[in-house]
């Protein structure tokens, strides 16, 4: 990590193990996990572990339901660090996440619901997280849901089939873009957010340019597998931002 650059200045040594996963490959590309996370260290994770210092001192706050459902301490830490990066003004980002072999499609609205009115930018997948957990039929209802909800920006994944984001003055999409082939799925969504918040924290005036970011990044994680190494580089992304085109909807 400190190769990456990645600031391990609040990682705390807790009991417990190192939680695990396995990543089974299917044959067109995508994926099944099979999680080993009951009474990990990550499940440790409580309110006590909030440092408002250190809060202060970052821009956006990210977490996901997947944080949510690996104990009851951890559920509640999320709905506390993201009520106090919003008292702090901390953009605060939210990725739905959900798995359906850790926690029901209930049990996860439920907890999204407890801390939808804290988040600034809510990322669902469609069709499964938009169908199952919401409830709702298309990407544009899931971005009118948002909206209502006080989100200031909904992003809507969609794989293969691209992505769409809404505010509350534009809509726009892009189908996927895959400059070097399809090779393993994993982690194609983390690097769409990651794409979308540095550019959006760059180039916050400039949706269009930010959903570019995400879906180049995405496209050219699927290229490699694992779910870290295969992660590209910002000078990677931009070599193909003239790629995606941009759909006004």
């Amino acid at each position: 990590w400190k190769l990456n650059n990645i600031d391990l200045t609040c990682t705390q040594i807790v009991d417990g193990f190192n939680a695990v996963h396995f990543t089974v490959l299917q044959n067109d590309n995508n994926r099944q996990f099979v999680y080993y996370r009951k009474g990990s260290a990550a499940s440790k994770i409580d309110k006590s572990m909030i440092n408002d210092e250190y809060l202060l001192s970052s821009k956006i706050f990210h977490t996901s339901s997947l944080t949510q459902c690996i104990s009851d301490t951890s559920r509640i830490a999320v709905e506390k660090f993201l009520k106090k990066s919003k008292e702090l003004n901390i953009i605060t980002s939210f990725d739905t996440n959900f798995r359906s072999n850790i926690w029901s499609s209930q049990n996860a609205k439920s907890a999204i619901d407890d801390i939808i009115k804290y988040v600034d930018i809510l990322a669902p997948s469609y069709p499964e997280e938009v169908n199952d957990v919401f409830e709702l039929d298309s990407p544009i209802e899931m971005i009118k849901y948002g909206l209502d909800k006080g989100c200031k920006i909904v992003v809507v994944k969609c794989g293969e089939a691209g992505a769409y984001i809404g505010t509350a003055n534009k809509i726009i999409r892009s189908n996927s873009c895959n400059p070097k082939g399809i090779l393993d799925t994993t982690g194609a969504g983390d690097a769409f957010m990651g794409g979308f918040l540095y550019s959006y924290l760059n180039h916050n005036n400039d949706l269009d340019l930010n959903l570019k970011y995400a879906i180049v990044s995405a496209g050219l994680k699927v290229s490699a597998r694992g779910g870290i190494e295969s992660q590209p580089t910002k000078n990677d992304v931009e070599k193909y931002l003239n790629l995606p085109e941009i759909i006004y909807i």
